[in-house]
């Protein structure tokens, strides 16, 4: 999270540097870099900037509003400059003072003011869409400390959102909760805030209820979006009943959909609507169910629960465990019970040898499905090597490597083997095994414990330190 705060904080003053120049960017980047340079400072021109991208590429132009615009207003940077030490050991170390970025900030906030006001009465109907809920948000911080203003503001998005049936092409979940958190400060409000919460949480969970998980990027985004939202709506309807029995099941769920127990490439899809929703708080989901259980074996189930599906949860598990000594034997015990056994095989190695799974029982067992004509496949082998080498190098083994080559001929694969020196073993695939691993894109992989059970690494994480992870002792 610290890295990803100095990013934004980094956009406010213009400390990014573009390595191409001008001349050798596409249209559409100019125009991008073109409504960057001048959103704070130009505001007619970076709306002459924005009518070209939404023309061509309306989803450029979406982030740019709800990922550039909206990150002018609010508190809650100028907040995190004030707490986080790293931020401040930066500027110090730059001789910088707080006080001149905080300037900095609230005078760019002034121009992007100007920029909105006239985005407010555009006559594009794509910016119009889009730029409504988060003037309603903006209008909503301006009157955080007049309850009648805030209550009229509160009222005017419920009505607004009782029309719309897509509460993600606009960010309007996310603004509504932010909006929920200014009203939450006044109790004559309380009405209209859970009207405005219970719309957004049902919406939220209707989505996800009807709505299968997708593979294609669109989709997927879409989806992962409205998990974060949906654990961040079950983080703040906890709050809002405190000292009683919903407040621990709307914990739970929240916890359930957290970021922190999901790949990055999904997290990354509404990391910056939770900073924003929560002021730039680094927000545990899990860390707050945990605690919120009376019961010490309680915490330790469900962490553990947790750790079976993303070992990085391990430590904490430990953490809870009676008997820490003994905790590798119980956490792996844990794991054999949850995960199905893998399916046995036995295939051909490229040099000719027989590969049995059940030749290497008593050992963790990573598997990876590749073929050579896949850049997604290939792009990683020289990291795979470097697993292989490390595991020839110990005098106990700790891993066995073993990789299949998936619609691909025999010659083929050992020339590309041979022509980028690669070592690690390849089977050849008999076209049943992908079918029995449930195989449906390359590469995937699995991990195998020395029980037999195996479970699926996800695509697109950090697999070396997620595979460290599962097989390590601690």
């Amino acid at each position: 999270m610290l890295k990803f705060k100095f990013i934004i904080f980094f956009a406010f003053c213009g400390i990014a540097v573009f390595a191409q120049s001008q001349s050798k960017l596409s249209d559409i980047n100019k125009s991008v870099n073109g409504f960057n340079n001048t959103m704070t400072s130009n505001s007619d021109s970076a709306l002459y900037y924005l009518h070209k991208i939404i023309i061509t590429q309306p989803e450029e132009g979406s982030r740019l509003i709800h990922d550039q615009i909206s990150q002018s207003f609010g508190s809650a940077f100028i907040d995190m400059l004030k707490t986080d030490t790293a931020a401040q050991a930066y500027f110090k170390s730059n001789n910088i003072t707080i006080d001149s970025v905080e300037r900095e900030i609230k005078q760019r906030r002034l121009n992007t003011y100007k920029l909105l006001s006239k985005l407010e009465t555009d006559t594009n109907a794509i910016i119009k869409s889009h730029i409504y809920p988060l003037a309603m948000w903006v209008k909503a911080e301006e009157n955080k400390n007049d309850p009648v203003k805030l209550l009229n503001t509160g009222n005017s998005y419920l009505k607004y959102l009782s029309g719309q049936n897509d509460f993600y092409a606009h960010r309007e979940a996310r603004y509504g909760m932010q909006l929920i958190n200014l009203m939450s400060k006044y109790s004559q409000m309380d009405s209209v805030t859970d009207q405005l919460l219970m719309v957004i949480y049902d919406h939220l969970r209707s989505y996800l209820s009807d709505t299968p998980n997708a593979d294609n990027g669109p989709q997927r985004n879409k989806r992962s979006w409205y998990t974060g939202m949906f654990a961040a709506a079950n983080y703040i309807a906890a709050h809002r009943n405190p000292n009683s029995t919903k407040q621990l099941v709307y914990l739970k769920i929240a916890a359930d959909y957290s970021p922190d127990d999901i790949p990055s490439y999904i997290k990354n899809k509404y990391e910056l609507d939770l900073a924003m929703i929560f002021s730039m708080n680094n927000k545990s989901f899990e860390e707050d169910y945990v605690s919120a259980l009376n019961k010490d074996d309680e915490k330790l189930k469900y962490m553990v629960k947790k750790s079976l599906l993303n070992p990085s949860f391990k430590i904490k598990a430990k953490a809870l465990y009676n008997d820490p000594a003994n905790f590798n034997s119980y956490w792996q015990s844990e794991f054999n019970k949850k995960f199905e056994p893998a399916p046995i095989f036995s295939l051909s190695q490229i040099d000719g040898k027989q590969y049995k799974l059940a030749d290497i029982a008593g050992q963790w067992t990573f598997i990876n499905f590749w073929g050579t004509r896949a850049p997604s496949c290939t792009d990683e082998l020289p990291a795979l090597e470097r697993l292989y080498l490390s595991t020839k190098t110990r005098k106990k083994a700790l891993l066995n490597i073993i990789t299949v080559a998936c619609k691909d001929d025999k010659t083929s694969v050992i020339n590309f083997m041979k022509q980028f020196n690669y070592t690690f073993p390849v089977l050849m695939s008999d076209g049943q095994i992908e079918v029995d691993y449930n195989v449906f894109y390359w590469p995937t992989k699995f991990l195998i414990s020395p029980e037999g059970t195996y479970v699926a690494i996800p695509n697109e994480v950090d697999w070396v330190k997620y595979k460290e992870e599962y097989i390590k002792e601690i």
